[in-house]
């Protein structure tokens, strides 16, 4: 299995530290503004740090924060879902795309219980594998994403 309960820990370890960083990023600013503007009673000077602590803020959290949020979806995804699996051997490997907020490699797979149908499928980045084109392989997807691979000995057709 690619994914295992200590991704989804460290995942959650790290998404708990960049929303206390933000917080804190914030938090510290906002609380001087708030001194400031109680004291000088300055509207414009309220209204300056509202509107770019709120830019800010959502800025930090379109940056660092949503790619955590989209990946910790994206396995809570994979991992309970209903999967399939086929047999074959990798055609080809396009460039990285992004699917559902994750980088993946886009590869093809030929079915070999469906001759010449090609199976499109993706490999989350985060997850290295070599391929090679003269193996084959016992591949567990969810959708298209793929959750499982295994490499079989042609010979023997057994788990190497």
């Amino acid at each position: 299995m690619l994914y295992s309960q200590e991704d989804k820990q460290n995942l959650r370890k790290q998404l708990i530290r960049r929303i206390a960083l933000t917080a804190a990023i914030f938090l510290v600013p906002f609380a001087c503004g708030l001194v400031i503007m109680y004291t000088s009673r300055q509207q414009w000077l309220s209204w300056l740090l509202s509107v770019v602590g709120m830019a800010a803020a959502v800025l930090f959290y379109g940056l660092c924060v949503s790619p955590f949020v989209a990946y910790a979806k994206y396995l809570r995804e994979v991992t309970a879902g209903m999967s399939r699996s086929f047999q074959g051997g990798l055609l080809r490997e396009e460039s990285v795309s992004v699917r559902e907020g994750v980088r993946c490699r886009t590869l093809y797979f030929s079915d070999e219980e469906k001759e010449g149908e090609e199976r499109l499928c993706y490999l989350d980045q985060e997850k290295p594998f070599d391929f090679s084109k003269d193996r084959t392989y016992r591949i567990t997807v969810h959708g298209q994403s793929i959750i499982e691979i295994e490499t079989l000995d042609e010979n023997k057709n057994k788990a190497v």
